[in-house]
């Protein structure tokens, strides 16, 4: 019975150590407001670091991709 305890017990504490690591990554994104077509719109480099505008992967490496760009 202990050792049904003690399973319990590292399940729980496993799980909610795992989750606390994936709600810091959200803060870490790297974005910019870049004048594109006339209109200020944001570009974010994505986990892969190619350049996300409006959610869309460019295929472009992200730093490139900008720095043709008016971006501030």
């Amino acid at each position: 019975m202990k050792k049904l305890y003690l399973a319990v017990a590292l399940l729980a504490i496993l799980s909610i150590s795992a989750c606390s690591s994936d709600d810091s990554n959200n803060n870490d994104n790297n974005c910019v407001t870049c004048q594109i077509a006339g209109s200020n719109t944001e570009v974010c480099e994505g986990e892969n670091g190619n350049a996300y505008y409006s959610g869309v992967d460019s295929g472009v490496n992200f730093y490139s991709y900008i720095s043709d760009l008016d971006c501030n």
